[in-house]
Order: structure tokens, then C-alpha cells, then sequence
């Protein structure tokens, strides 16, 4: 096939693991093109290294014991930095076309953060260790397409069980090279608009994608709730879609609540968007409840648990309403991004219920927050942030029809 793979691992401990891995890659077809990234100094010289530890350090600066008066922590962030950034420069220069990295905790820091380097559908593979642990596996993959494998057994060694893992993640890379499509590119002819949603407001997203395919777009869809949409962010930043109809914004709720256990704080929903001249329709999905696990629920650790709307969305994940003081700090961080939008941009407010289960009756019905919500944000937007109110429920086929509608006339605006 002629294409090369870049192998990341540390041959001060991982040398026979990493050295298998590149036979395999070479008996599949593939070149292998083996990164150092042992932290420490030591005398391994097979397999042979095509980047060094010293070249990789060099690379920074660094000389050979350019690591040697830092705390563990930080020579591994540093090399950690410096295999990333490597990475992306071979790949870049056409030397790799996809990569693969095994270990435990530290190697699959290390290796996740250089195969995050990579553009999507550029094959990736990371088997480690410590996927099956209570650890988050987005702290590995972040918003990119990695395939993680665990190792069931620890990467310590060749036996039976690491054999079989490592075999089938080679292939796995393989495959994708000799029949996947290992490089996304854009089809021209395809005008993409992005919706970020979640299952809570699948039925009004359902109706939607059908005006949308009515309007000759394509509809691309992101889950709000589990890093989907900072995904859909570092594509829009890319220039992938022709439009975005952001209605789950459950992550701004994240940035300003800060307590959350089941999303990511800090993650800067919205600012991204805001220069980006996209017509940008934006709703209230997300902003109305926390996700949270239920052995978060259960500890008491939640402010003002007592009295609070629940819905149990499955027997781990609690969806718990906002109380008002929550709504307003939610809304008044949502009006703040939106007033720096430079774009066309608009807010569709459905008036019944943002979501499921937020009708009359049901378990997280509440319309003093929902309206909070909506008044506070209104109260706050600058004059060039459209306000459309519709009395209905985001999940009615009213909603839809509005969004799609208000999108439209954002993009004649613009033209």
C-alpha cells in the first residue's frame, strides 16, 4: 500500500510492545515509522527508533537531559507537547498517514494527545489500558475520531491476550487504509447545515432535517449533550457547513454552573461562532436541566438538591431542572455570547417546553424557570440578535417550521 504509519510509544518500557506492533504493521503491508517518547534516558536500540528521544527533544529545544530537573509531571506534559506537535508536522509533510499507540495511563496521554494531531478520517488507533476504568475516554479522544481498544491485559509484555489485541488493532488500521476512506474530504455538491440535538429533542429535529432536505441541504447532526457539539464548532471553524442551527446549548449551561459531573466545563460554547458570518439559529434545549450521574445525584453534593423536578433518563443519568438563580446566571451567559456575534444570528424561543417530559404534568414541567429563561435572555440581547417566540413545544412540528423559516431569511439578509 505505501503508506506509513507512525507508531508513538516509550522504548524505555514499552520496547517489545512497540516493536511488535511495527512488525505487524510491516506484514500487513504498511511502513511503520516508530516515535520515542521515552521520558527518561536509556540504551534500547531495538526497535530502531526513526525518531529518537533526543531528535523528539531536540525538536524543543531540549538536549538529551533537558528533562532532567523537571518533576515527572511536567516532562511528561513537555514531551507529551513535543510528540504532538511532531506528529502533525509529519503529517503535514506527507512522511505518516495515520498512527497507533498502546500503553497504560502515561503512554495513552501521550500517544491520544499526538493522534489528536490528526485530520479526520485519517486512521487512528490508541489501545490502552485504562479505557475500561472509570476514566472519562473523551479525555483521550477529545472531538476527534480515534479508535480506542482496550488491551484487557495490562501493555506490559507479549503473551496470548496482548498478541491478539495488538493483531487486530494493526489490522484494524490496515483495513481502513487499504478499504475505508482514510481522509475526509468535503463533497462539493453537499451544502451541509449542523443541528446540534439530543435524544430529548429528536422528534422536532426529525420533522426539521425533512425542511431541511426540502431546502437542497443536508443535514448534519450533533449530539449537544456529550461533546458533540465542540465538535461541530471545530468544524464550523473549518468552514465545513453553510449554515448551523445550534439548539442545544446544554454546554454554555456547563460554562456558567461550573458543578457539573457528566459534561465538560469551560468549554467555550458559542465565542468560537461568533465571527464566523454563518446564518446561526440558536434555541433553548439543554439550558433548562443538568445531566448528571446518579451517584453524583444521590451524594449531596448538588446545591439546593431538595425539592428540585427529576427525570430519570436512564438508571444512571438524572436530567434535574434548573432552579431560577440558575436560569438567570445560564441566560444571562447565553445573551453575552450572543451579543458578540457579528454574523446573522437568531434566537427561536418555543413557549411550551424546551424539551420532552416538560408538559403539563410531567416530571420536569416548570414553566416559572422556562420563562425565566426566555425573559431573562430577551431582556439582554442587543438589537441585531433576531427574538422569534413560537407557542409551541421544541419537539412540535411548529418549532421546526420556524427554525427553518427564520434560517432562510437570515440567509437573504446576509445576501
Amino acid at each position: 500500500m505505501n503508506k506509513t504509519i507512525a507508531v508513538i510509544g516509550s522504548l524505555d518500557t514499552k520496547h517489545e510492545e512497540v516493536g511488535y506492533l511495527k512488525q505487524r504493521l510491516n506484514a500487513l503491508g504498511l511502513n511503520a515509522y516508530l516515535i520515542d517518547t521515552s521520558v527518561l534516558k536509556h540504551h534500547v536500540t531495538e526497535p530502531e527508533a526513526d525518531m529518537t528521544r533526543e531528535v523528539l527533544l531536540a525538536s524543543g529545544g531540549y538536549g538529551p537531559d533537558g528533562l532532567a530537573g523537571m518533576k515527572k509531571s511536567d516532562a511528561i506534559q513537555t514531551v507529551t507537547n513535543l510528540v504532538a506537535q511532531a506528529v502533525e508536522n509529519l503529517y503535514r509533510q506527507g512522511v505518516i498517514h495515520g498512527g497507533i499507540a498502546a500503553g497504560g495511563y502515561q503512554n495513552s496521554t501521550m500517544g491520544s494527545a499526538a493522534l489528536r494531531r490528526l485530520p479526520m478520517g485519517v486512521p487512528k488507533v490508541l489501545v490502552s489500558a485504562v479505557v475500561n476504568s472509570y476514566l472519562p475516554t473523551q479525555m483521550f479522544t477529545g472531538q476527534t475520531d480515534i479508535i480506542v481498544i482496550p488491551s484487557v491485559a495490562d501493555v506490559v509484555g507479549l503473551n496470548s491476550i496482548t498478541r491478539t489485541i495488538f493483531d487486530n488493532a494493526c489490522a484494524a488500521i490496515a483495513g481502513i487504509m487499504r478499504d475505508g476512506k482514510p481522509k475526509y474530504e468535503r463533497d462539493s455538491r453537499e451544502k451541509l447545515i449542523a443541528i446540534s440535538s439530543a435524544g430529548v429533542t429528536n422528534t422536532g429535529v426529525t420533522y426539521l432535517c425533512q425542511h431541511i432536505r426540502e431546502q437542497g441541504y443536508v443535514p448534519v447532526i450533533f449530539h449537544g449533550v456529550t461533546g458533540g457539539s465542540r465538535t461541530m464548532e471545530d468544524l464550523a471553524v473549518e468552514g465545513t457547513f453553510d449554515g448551523l442551527m445550534d439548539l442545544d446549548i446544554h454546554d454554555l449551561l456547563v460554562d456558567a454552573l461550573g458543578y457539573y459531573v457528566f459534561s465538560e466545563c469551560d468549554s467555550q460554547r458559542l465565542e468560537r461562532m461568533a465571527n464566523l458570518n454563518m446564518p446561526t439559529v440558536v434555541s433553548f434545549s439543554g439550558m433548562d436541566v443538568i445531566d448528571m450521574t446518579r451517584t453524583f445525584y444521590e451524594s449531596g453534593d448538588l446545591p439546593n438538591r431538595e425539592g428540585r423536578k427529576v427525570f430519570k433518563h436512564s438508571p444512571e443519568i438524572y436530567h434535574v431542572k434548573v432552579t431560577l438563580e440558575e436560569a438567570r446566571k445560564g441566560a444571562a451567559l447565553m445573551a453575552k455570547r450572543l451579543n458578540a456575534f457579528t454574523g446573522p444570528v437568531a434566537v427561536v424561543a418555543p413557549m411550551r417546553g424546551f424539551r420532552d417530559n416538560t408538559q403539563p404534568g410531567d416530571a420536569l414541567y416548570d414553566p416559572e424557570v422556562d420563562a425565566c429563561l426566555r425573559d431573562t435572555v430577551k431582556a439582554a440581547l442587543a438589537p441585531h440578535v433576531k427574538w422569534i417566540e413560537v407557542d409551541c413545544n421544541a419537539n412540535d412540528p411548529l418549532f421546526a417550521e420556524t427554525v427553518m423559516s427564520t434560517w432562510l431569511q437570515l440567509v437573504k439578509e446576509r445576501a
